[in-house]
C-alpha cells in the first residue's frame, strides 16, 4: 500500500492518495473487554487517523506543487485535536461525552 501511495504521490496523472498506518489498532483491544461502545471508539480512532492522513497528504501536495493552502480553512478540523484523540484512545483511556466535546471544541 505504501508503494501504491508513493506512486500516486509522485505521478500527477494518478489519483490523489492518502496513506494511513493502522498497525496500532491492537492498543484499543483492552477496550473491548471494558466498554460496550468499544466498536464506536474504534471507528472514531480509524476516522481520526484518516483525517490526520488527509491533512498530511494535502500538506505534502501543497509543498510539492508550491501552492499555498490554508489547511485549517480547507479541512475544517484541527489536526492536533485529532492526534490527541488518537493518543487518548491508543492509551485505552475511554472518552465520555463531555471529554469528547472538550476535545472537539
Amino acid at each position: 500500500m505504501r508503494f501504491a501511495f508513493s506512486q500516486c504521490r509522485d505521478n500527477p496523472d494518478y489519483p490523489f492518495a492518502i496513506y494511513i498506518n493502522l498497525n496500532r489498532y491492537y492498543r484499543l483491544e483492552p477496550l473491548l473487554r471494558k466498554r460496550p461502545d468499544a466498536i464506536a471508539m474504534f471507528y472514531t480512532w480509524v476516522l481520526s487517523n484518516v483525517f490526520v492522513g488527509l491533512h498530511e497528504a494535502v500538506s505534502e501536495f501543497a509543498l510539492s506543487q508550491s501552492v499555498p493552502i490554508d489547511l485549517d480553512t480547507l479541512l475544517e478540523f484541527d489536526v492536533n485535536v485529532m492526534r490527541d484523540l488518537i493518543g487518548t484512545l491508543e492509551q485505552s483511556r475511554p472518552l465520555d461525552g463531555a471529554e469528547m466535546l472538550s476535545l472537539l471544541g
